[in-house]
């Protein structure tokens, strides 16, 4: 190939293009002449390079290639591109994350905008879709909003997590979405790795006016490879163009990145009984209702001769649709056909499809669209610009749109289901609970998706957590670990300290409930369980999920935590003769009348999402322990602080355990078993700063102790002392009864938790003027919430003081919430590795504690 000769723009030769004229003679001085047409050119049109870029989807890597048939669908859509097997047709394909601008890193969390530009005989079909199945929204007025706070805030220019999750926490129908970013598919490894989903719901049309609606999947053939965040992270730091490179360079070497095209076929009279509305956008159609239909292949086998040329210039839009295929009533595709072409004619000018990256293969005649910047080609010529010429002859074929392809009865039944401002229902988390039970089949990816949020949750504010955190729980979301075939995760929130972590306990203490208490331990060993049955409770900003825990100790020192949602609600009888109740299929307890003599509690779990299956029961040896009201009456209203309530059923019970958990047999000797039941009118962390609650049994005593701090600095106690099964105190007096951390960080009021201190004293002053004196020493952490709660077993010795000393066990918790006013809150998961939590491992025993900080 001959060398070019250099010449200006206009065409005119030009000796050196490293020269500008001016005055002043040799070297770097003087004025330079506006008669330099070279000069004034080159600096002119560096100035203007640069187009608008897309408000969405502006980073971006693309591609050429080939679409070939490979399955007969002729039976779905008169498609002339899909009518015959090895059919192909010429691809342009570009792949964009949304947010970031266009300097923006390739691997940062972000959906994968996917737009492909299929080049058919009879026009350029446009699949504009996206890496994840559902979207954030299905309401088109939210468009802007949502791809708005996913970007940078007005006044910091900065990225804003509080700003993105505020605006999800108020449009909860994205919560499927939301998982699908933030777990490891929001971090694909590479282009080649990713899989693409038209999202919306499309029509095939045929030329007899049937039609079909149908869903188009393109999955790659290299299979699905994602990143870590740390790993995404260290890529956008070091190769920030790393999808880039990786796709050129792929191609280049000859190694074509291949996936399988495949339809969703759904008959329209299926639609109208079907489960979910089938133009929302944050559904997807299972693949057992309705499953995928291969139909091609998709090959990359070109690089761009010139990214800006061939890819940023290029523009796809759904309303771009050959015959054979036509848009259905899903009000954000609605939107996107006229939004599309509509950002196009603002960036590129109304005449871009005449581009030579986005102009049709096909012959084009189109003389009523014509003139504007940038028209190319002699403009039509003479041709008319009007519509019903006589003066020129004009063939017509093709499809009229889609009310060409209209069933009467159906389309009335279309016009009532979009007729309607969209709510969000719990049918918005039935997916999205789905979804995280498919994670939980891939080691790792339900961590990696809670970890994620955490690290983006964190930096947001505190209003934002509390509202996020609320506004999921009371949904019913579940967590690792526990098989949940309707679960979801539980994003607890967390407070972090500059060393330490500090985390929430099992209870949401964002929530209001009531929960049925159950514990039993070992007085030989440390093994020790623990059962509560949540109901919802009075105050329903935050309403707890109906729901089962079951938790504790195995003989061999590891730890377990399961947790199952009611199928189908809860019942509660509570009459002359006992209570009964019903966790539909997850479990239930009865309990006899507490005024009557030897109490007994039975327990019954047979659960196949947490795989536990036995029961266990109790039988008192102590009576029912009635707290006071807040003016101190015994047996009034069980009054705990203003709001919160609590009553013991069951103080100290000889208890009885068979259960079984994942084919694990809990079964241990000289257990002690214990009851309370909690409830109130408003979230727990609104009333006690700190409270410390436990039980215990020592020779002939049985002892329960509960001592609550409140934010104001008013402390008050209950306390319970019972000696060969007669009762010798049950207080509200202040002087009754006095509980105190020990050892060296010991502090009152408290400022660390059980497993920083050695462990609690509890002195009982008996109506007979004596002291009851407990010393005990914690020797498990059997719950870690760093700092803000512990539950720990303990080795006890006490007895009257100058009497004789007793040895036993007891049972206990400390929860500190006032130290959260001190730190930054952070969402963490309960079992998130960064943690000091130790779930399926060696608990955390005195002198052997291995911390992990933050």
């Amino acid at each position: 190939m001959s060398a070019p000769t250099y010449t200006l723009a206009e065409g005119v030769p030009y000796a050196d293009p490293s020269t500008a004229q001016h005055f002043g003679g040799n070297g770097v001085k003087g004025l330079m002449l506006l008669q330099d047409t070279q000069l004034i050119e080159t600096l002119a049109h560096f100035s203007r390079e640069r187009i608008p870029e897309r408000v969405v989807h502006a980073r971006a890597v693309g591609a050429f290639g080939e679409f070939e048939v490979t399955h007969d669908v002729s039976q779905f859509t008169s498609a002339k591109f899909l009518n015959e097997i090895g059919k192909k047709s010429k691809v342009l394909l570009r792949v964009s994350t949304v947010g970031p601008e266009r300097g923006s890193a390739d691997t940062v969390r972000d959906v994968r905008g996917w737009g492909m530009k299929i080049f058919t005989e009879e026009g350029n079909q446009d699949w504009v879709f996206n890496d994840i199945p559902v979207f954030f929204i299905r309401d088109p007025i939210k468009f802007s909003s949502v791809n708005r706070s996913h970007k940078r805030h007005p006044a910091t220019n900065c990225s804003d997590a509080t700003m993105f999750w505020d605006f999800h926490n108020n449009n909860q129908e994205g919560i499927h979405a939301l998982m699908h970013l933030f777990c490891n598919r929001g971090t694909p490894r590479s282009i080649r790795h990713l899989n693409s989903y038209s999202g919306h719901t499309y029509k095939l049309t045929k030329d007899d006016g049937t039609f079909y609606y149908v869903k188009i999947h393109i999955k790659s053939n290299q299979g699905v490879e994602n990143l870590t965040e740390k790993e995404a992270v260290k890529l956008a730091g070091e190769q920030p163009d790393y999808h880039t490179a990786d796709l050129y360079d792929a191609i280049a070497k000859g190694d074509f990145p291949k996936g399988t095209v495949y339809f969703q076929v759904m008959d329209p009279k299926d639609a109208e009984t079907y489960r979910w509305n089938i133009f929302d956008m944050t559904k997807v159609w299972p693949h057992a209702d309705y499953p995928l239909i291969p139909v091609g292949k998709l090959t990359l086998n070109k690089n761009p001769a010139n990214y800006f040329a061939d890819i940023e210039q290029a523009a796809f839009s759904p309303s771009n649709m050959v015959r054979g295929f036509a848009p259905s009533a899903d009000p954000m595709l609605q939107a996107r056909v006229f939004a599309y072409n509509d950002a196009a004619r603002y960036r590129l000018g109304v005449n871009y499809q005449q581009l030579p990256c986005n102009r049709a293969v096909s012959p084009v005649y189109c003389p009523y669209q014509r003139d504007g910047f940038m028209t190319f080609g002699d403009n039509y010529g003479a041709e008319p610009t009007y519509v019903r010429s006589d003066l020129r002859p004009v063939n017509f074929v093709g499809q009229q749109g889609a009310n060409g392809y209209a069933i009467g009865g159906h389309e009335e039944w279309v016009g009532r289901v979009c007729g309607f401002t969209s709510q969000v229902t719990e049918d918005d988390f039935v997916q999205a609970r789905q979804f995280w039970s498919v994670l939980g089949k891939q080691p790792g990816e339900q961590e990696a998706l809670v970890s994620n949020v955490a690290g983006h949750l964190g930096s947001a504010r505190k209003e934002v957590h509390e509202k996020a955190f609320g506004k999921n729980v009371q949904q019913g979301f579940s967590r690792p670990g526990r098989s949940d075939q309707e679960g979801c995760p539980v994003f607890v929130l967390r407070w972090c300290g500059p060393r330490k972590a500090r985390r929430w306990p099992m209870i949401r203490f964002f929530a209001s409930a009531d929960f049925w208490y159950f514990d039993v331990f070992s007085k030989a060993t440390n093994q020790t369980l623990n059962i509560v049955f949540f109901n919802t409770g009075e105050f329903q900003q935050y309403p707890h999920p109906l729901a089962i825990q079951v938790s504790g100790v195995y003989a061999n020192g590891t730890d377990f935590y399961y947790e199952a949602l009611a199928d189908s609600g809860v019942t509660l009888t509570n009459g002359p003769k006992g209570i009964t109740s019903d966790w539909k299929g997850v479990g239930n307890f009865d309990g006899s009348a507490l005024d009557k003599p030897d109490v007994e509690y039975h327990i019954n779990i047979d659960s196949s999402v947490m795989d536990i299956k036995g029961n266990i029961t109790f039988k008192s040896t102590a009576p029912a322990h009635y707290p006071c009201d807040l003016n101190g009456a015994v047996g009034a209203n069980q009054n705990l602080h203003p709001g919160l309530y609590w009553a013991n059923a069951v103080p100290d019970a000889d208890t009885t355990v068979a259960l079984t958990v994942k084919d694990t047999a809990i079964s241990f000797t000289d257990r002690v078993g214990y009851h309370d039941k909690n409830w109130g009118n408003q979230s727990i962390i609104d009333g006690p700063r700190y409270w410390d609650w436990g039980h215990g049994r020592f020779g002939p005593y049985s002892v329960v102790w509960y001592n609550l701090l409140d934010y104001n600095g008013n402390e008050s106690r209950r306390s319970y002392v019972v000696k060969d099964g007669e009762v010798l105190l049950v207080s509200c007096s202040l002087d009754s009864m006095v509980v105190r951390q020990k050892g060296d960080k010991a502090a009152w009021p408290p400022v660390t938790g059980l497993l920083e201190t050695e462990g609690i004293t509890v002195n009982y002053t008996l109506p007979t003027g004596e002291t009851l004196a407990l010393d005990i020493t914690t020797e498990l952490i059997v719950r870690d919430e760093k700092g803000a709660y512990q539950r720990a077993n303990g080795l006890i010795k006490g007895g009257i003081v100058g009497q004789e000393t007793f040895e036993g066990r007891g049972h206990y918790e400390e929860f500190i919430f006032g130290i959260v006013n001190d730190y930054t809150p952070q969402l963490r998961y309960r079992d998130d590795p960064r943690l000091n939590v130790m779930s399926q491992s060696s608990r955390i025993q005195r002198g052997k504690c291995h911390r992990t900080l933050l």
